[in-house]
């Protein structure tokens, strides 16, 4: 496993954005393990959490992040492949 844990995947993400993302906007990495892959994306200070109700899930808290300049990727955990990388406008 390339990215074994959240910690390798912070530093990729920073070394990727660090030419590019807003850090001093947005100095908060956050790490959401997904499975086969990290989500990986930032914020201002502490993330702010919505509740969704899914007729299949039930009720889930996703974290919220709004503003521009946040990087936002997929990073895959056997490969360290990233996808879905994008900034927020």
């Amino acid at each position: 496993m390339m990215v074994p844990n959240k910690h390798v995947a912070e530093a990729i993400y920073c070394a990727v954005g660090r030419s590019f993302a807003d850090f001093k906007k947005y100095p908060v990495v956050i790490i959401e393990d997904e499975g086969d892959h990290w989500s990986v994306s930032q914020t201002g200070g502490k993330p702010t959490y919505r509740v969704i109700t899914s007729t299949k899930t039930g009720i889930q808290t996703v974290p919220i992040s709004a503003g521009g300049g946040q990087l936002n990727m997929d990073i895959n955990k056997c490969t360290g492949a990233i996808s879905h990388a994008a900034l927020n406008r």
